[in-house]
């Protein structure tokens, strides 16, 4: 019994992670099939469709305590609106600051081809979301609407107007993992699994909200070079919002100068006149530093995001110094859930409890 205890007091504990048992090499299989089946669903959607490009760049990521993510770059979309089969009749969007406008159409409607992508998303999951292996439960697999690298979301000209739309529309469709496994045992109908899947829609002002602006500077100015004793950022990170996922941030560090005469400077620690190979060890030994860093400075200003949702997550996609050669990464992704945030604002979990619950993954 004492053990049985002990065993449940563990699993319920914030360091006892289920992620640690995960397969890394057979989940980004499974991710990279996923990527390809999902690229072909929308590009061969009705209707409104997707013209997918080599560089339109749909990603999955196994995200702890979420589930696996599917990111669909709007930027980079363009988007074809055939209103019947005159092809004078026809509008197009692209929504990537070059648009071109077939002229003579009805007005382009941003709901309706939405409409056409997300039951195009909805079928994925529930055709080939099980495709997706290691999975608990209470994971979830979604499909979102991304601006891609932190830019402010989808720049929308309409036909007709010369002016930018000050609307951004982004969508996440997502699926629990029972649910799926309930439709696979047969203890569903497609109907019922249809119904189950939920949609989020989001239409906003291009104004920033002022929370998620400011732990983006926040972040800027805890990593220029006059307060970090390891890398630095040259600007402040973008981000996307998205109500039911929660926020990613996109993170660019450096960590040297380098001069006419190819020595090299770290001016965080304010060395001059090294080699590459000098500049590269030190480097390198600065990275466990820096990622213990990250976290503590996640734990400790994390709370500020109060606009997100206890169980929406805070996601950091970071891409590190360059380093030729040496034993470390070139991204990561660093991930918490909101909740775990709050607690230790609260008192309820130590910093290293709290640290305990952040997840860093190489991509």
């Amino acid at each position: 019994m004492k053990y049985i205890q002990a065993l449940i007091v563990l699993i319920l504990a914030p360091g006892f992670l289920w992620s640690q048992t995960i397969d890394q090499e057979r989940m980004q299989k499974d991710l990279e099939v996923a990527e390809k089946i999902l690229e072909t669903v929308l590009s061969h959607s009705d209707g409104p469709v997707i013209h997918a490009t080599r560089n339109q760049g749909i990603t999955g990521s196994y995200i702890k305590d979420y589930g696996v993510v599917f990111n669909v770059p709007m930027n980079r979309m363009a988007f074809a609106f055939k209103i019947d089969e005159d092809m004078g009749k026809k509008g197009v969007v692209i929504v990537d600051k070059k648009t071109e406008v077939v002229r003579g159409g009805a007005d382009v409607d941003l709901d309706e081809m939405n409409g056409s992508t997300i039951e195009s998303a909805k079928e994925f999951l529930a055709e080939y979301g099980s495709l997706i292996h290691q999975l608990q439960p209470s994971d979830k697999i979604a499909v979102r609407s991304t601006s891609g690298q932190g830019k402010s979301s989808s720049y929308v000209w309409l036909q007709g107007n010369d002016k930018e739309s000050s609307v951004i529309s982004s969508f996440s469709v997502e699926v629990l993992v029972a649910d799926l496994q309930e439709y696979e045992r047969g203890n569903i109908e497609s109907d019922e699994l249809y119904e189950r899947i939920e949609v989020t829609e989001t239409s906003e002002d291009l104004s920033r909200e002022p929370q998620m602006e400011v732990f983006a500077t926040l972040l800027d100015r805890l990593y220029q070079s006059d307060l970090s004793d390891t890398y630095y950022m040259a600007k402040t990170p973008g981000y996307d919002r998205m109500t039911g996922f929660g926020a990613t941030y996109y993170l660019k560090f450096y960590s040297s100068r380098i001069y006419d005469n190819n020595k090299y400077s770290l001016p965080t620690i304010g060395k001059k006149d090294l080699s590459e190979e000098e500049r590269n060890k030190i480097v390198e030994e600065m990275y466990p530093s820096f990622l213990e860093n990250l976290k503590k400075n996640i734990i400790e200003y994390g709370y500020i995001l109060k606009n997100l949702e206890p169980d929406e997550m805070l996601v950091l996609k970071v891409e590190l110094t360059s380093c030729r050669g040496c034993d470390m990464p070139e991204e990561i992704e660093v991930s918490v859930k909101k909740t775990f945030l709050e607690e230790y604002r609260l008192g309820k979990l130590s910093v290293e409890d709290a640290m305990a619950t952040i997840n860093v993954r190489d991509l």
